[in-house]
């Protein structure tokens, strides 16, 4: 009840002050947004989808760095970080994916119209963007792969006929300093350019008292080239460059204060002679070895051509992506001893060709056809090295001192476990529209889709000593392992426009994720192979543009099933995935956009989630205990309610050309798991991130000098929490309780900055 009525306060204040601002302003109106969801421009107010759009304008407006601080500002729409970037989670409604190398993603990542398999390869910047757009609920129909609870769809900007350029500066506590600048305009008679960059190096903001030493900078280097060719006016193509540079030294995961028992500290002292920090787990200071060394690279090309031919548009989008991360010298334990370090090398080859087929629109019939194909090759390969004090101070304190000679006669590359995993994908979809009336749109669609992924998985223990954390020695190589899914997934929509400004629509939609292939070793005695996902959702929504387009509101009213779902399991060392029984999520989801005066802008996003497993039994038991049934419970990264708000005062300086703004925002996030066993220990509190931006711009806005504070008060959460490894050995567990120490993923931390933007 508390929080119910803390969420009815807001959306009851934010209401007032609309209607109190829109009484006295009559030219005031929010700004159009142009999306592309159904493959078709449309405006966001005709598309029953429920949909978050955040245009560039409005991403450099309020000068949000990436895709996790965004997160903040969409209902039911998680992004968070691990402690390797290769651990990325999408999330809507509730429902992500992430971890096991043959486990995919449920929220299907498309940039530029081009799928991106990997949710660690969306890391990096919002660098020269269109508009992101976040679809709510299964989009199987136009999207295909892996889009069972929605999608994301990033569009770049494109290139202008006339000459602009744009440069940024910027710098900041945590941000570091760097630079990001286009430039964009004719370079031939037809052909049309632009050319994107954004490079920064961040601060090392994390004191390791241990190692003496701060930790977490990292270099980002991001490109993006872009054509436009039109050598006729039927024909157009865009063929699209990028190319990105990360490197970086891994993630603040800290002990979770509240979790440490005296078990665990005298153990820990005992086995190594050193104490561990017992410090607060927001205090941006560590005690263990960090020498993780990281550098993810990829890099991307694509064609995309329309061709307009008997009033149909016919569309080929032809792409290849390369993707590898690289993370070396991971302490897997993460206390002040070396213990154990991992080194991880993953690639990923894909390219991809859809052809489609457009009919023109305003006719009594509309419709979308096409074929999709899809190929990608992926490979991990793992190599776990003994550090030194596992070889002198853990093998003895577990009884087998026989094995410190041969630990420390070969600790390096003592099991390495290689993973591939081949996967073509091929599907052809159909949507079609019947424009009954002006006023009502029906809409059905189909697609079918085959997935066949073929894998192999490898397991050498080379060294004796490797037995405790490496239970199984040689693993021969189990090629030939596939898994087959083939599907037929539909969405049903009714569209009634009550007024020109008021839509209301229901949509009924299934989605499917295929199946896969388990790459950890901690599967070698288990099925390798996993099936498939499928969802069933129910949607009502209603779309208004109202007073004068002063205020836009969208709600949607939503009920999801998912039956089969794709769950991990924590074994110690690592995960493996199964299928567990049901879910079910449902709730609503509100976007409000105001100007009630020509000054102010105004912007709500509220969400409501009732989560329940609605069939979780041989669920992931609690720390050193039996397999639960968790039937009848939340599930975890599913807050009740979410909140974000924001406000902008934008004016000028009396008797100047120049301007001025203000803006302040308010996120609130309710508690949740963040544990697949649902421990209490991993139970997230609420919490609330509060930012401020200020700055002064010159004529027609041609250059902004700006400040701003994010997390202004210093806010201490946790993006995961996840069971300390090796807690047997240190006495972190406790199996009749239930319990263990846990280790907490950092949200990030206060920050300040500023940067001059100047456009040409």
């Amino acid at each position: 009840m508390r929080n119910l009525y803390f969420s009815t306060c807001t959306l009851c204040l934010f209401a007032g002050a609309v209607g109190l601002g829109i009484a006295g302003s009559a030219q005031a109106a929010v700004d159009e947004i142009i999306v592309t969801a159904q493959k078709r421009e449309e405006s966001l107010q005709d598309v029953p989808i429920s949909i978050t759009a955040l245009s560039g304008d409005f991403i450099e407006r309020t000068g949000i760095p990436d895709f996790e601080t965004l997160a903040f500002y969409v209902p039911n729409f998680q992004y968070t970080t691990s402690n390797q970037l290769i651990n990325t989670r999408i999330g809507i409604r509730g429902v992500n994916s992430v971890g096991n190398s043959g486990f995919e993603t449920s929220v299907g990542v498309f940039i530029d119209d081009v799928y991106v398999p990997r949710p660690g390869a969306t890391i990096g910047t919002l660098m020269d963007l269109q508009a992101v757009e976040i679809l709510r609920g299964p989009q199987g129909t136009l999207y295909g792969r892996n889009t069972s609870v929605g999608a994301l769809n990033v569009r770049s900007r494109a290139p202008t006929s006339d000459l602009q350029a744009g440069l940024r500066l910027f710098g900041g506590d945590i941000d570091g300093y760097g630079a990001a600048g286009y430039v964009s305009g004719p370079i031939a008679n037809e052909l049309l350019g632009r050319f994107a960059f954004h490079v920064q190096d961040r601060a090392a903001y994390l004191e390791n008292t241990f190692e003496n030493e701060d930790e977490l900078d990292r270099q980002d280097y991001n490109f993006r080239g872009r054509l436009s060719w039109t050598p006729v006016p039927e024909l157009k193509a865009d063929f699209i460059v990028d190319y990105q540079l990360i490197d970086y030294n891994g993630a603040n995961v800290e002990i979770a204060q509240d979790s440490i028992t005296s078990q665990f500290l005298t153990t820990f002292a005992t086995i190594h002679g050193v104490t561990v920090d017992t410090g607060s787990s927001f205090d941006q200071k560590v005690k263990q070895v960090h020498t993780d060394t990281a550098t993810q690279m990829q890099y991307g090309i694509s064609l995309k051509v329309d061709y307009e031919i008997f009033d149909h548009t016919l569309t080929s989008i032809t792409s290849y992506r390369n993707w590898e991360d690289n993370y070396r010298k991971e302490e897997v334990v993460r206390l002040p001893a070396e213990v154990l370090f991992r080194d991880r090398v993953t690639t990923t080859d894909n390219y991809s060709e859809e052809l489609r087929l457009s009919s023109a629109t305003g006719g009594m019939f509309e419709y979308i056809g096409g074929l999709f194909f899809y190929h990608e090759e992926y490979d991990t390969d793992t190599f776990f090295d003994l550090g030194a004090d596992y070889c002198n101070d853990v093998l003895p304190a577990i009884g087998q001192a026989g094995l410190v000679a041969a630990c420390n006669a070969a600790p390096e590359r003592a099991t390495i476990d290689d993973f591939g995993q081949q996967l073509t994908s091929i599907a052809a979809f159909g949507s079609l529209t019947w424009n009954l009336t002006d006023a009502f749109k029906l809409t059905g669609g189909l697609r079918w889709t085959r997935d066949e992924k073929e894998g192999f998985f490898t397991r050498r223990r080379l060294n004796a000593a490797a037995a405790p954390i490496a239970p199984t020695g040689t693993v021969g190589s189990n090629l030939g392992v596939e898994q087959i899914d083939e599907r037929v997934t539909y969405s049903l929509t009714g569209r009634y426009f009550v007024t020109p400004e008021v839509m209301a629509f229901a949509t009924v939609a299934t989605g499917f994720k295929s199946g896969g292939l388990n790459s950890e070793a901690q599967a070698i005695t288990l099925p390798r192979t996993f099936g498939p996902e499928f969802t069933q959702d129910y949607e009502l929504g209603l779309k208004s543009t109202l007073f004068d387009r002063r205020l836009r509101a969208n709600l949607t009213l939503f009920h999801m099933d998912i039956d089969d779902f794709q769950e991990r399991t924590f074994t110690g060392l690592g995960f493996i995935v199964g299928n567990a029984g049901s879910v079910r999520q449902r709730g609503l989801e509100l976007d409000l956009d105001a100007t009630p005066v020509d000054e102010l802008s105004l912007n709500l996003g509220f969400a409501w989630l009732d989560s329940e497993f609605t069939d979780f039994r041989g669920a992931p038991g609690l720390p050193g205990g039996a397999a639960q049934n968790l039937t009848g419970k939340r599930r975890p990264d599913s807050p009740e309610f979410t909140v974000s708000l924001g406000a902008q005062w934008t004016d000028r300086i009396p008797n100047t050309d120049l301007g001025w703004f203000v803006r302040g925002e308010y996120q609130w996030t309710d508690e949740q798991y963040l544990a697949a066993n649902l421990n209490p220990q991993a139970l997230q509190e609420a919490y609330t991130i509060v930012n401020f931006r200020a700055g002064i711009s010159g004529e027609d806005k041609s250059w902004t000098l700006s400040a701003f504070v994010r997390n202004a008060f210093d806010e201490g959460y946790c993006t995961r929490l996840f069971d300390q490894v090796l807690n047997t050995v240190y006495g972190a567990q406790n199996a009749a309780a239930g319990t263990s120490v846990q280790r907490c993923v950092v949200g990030t931390p206060r920050n300040f900055g500023g940067e001059l933007s100047v456009k040409f």
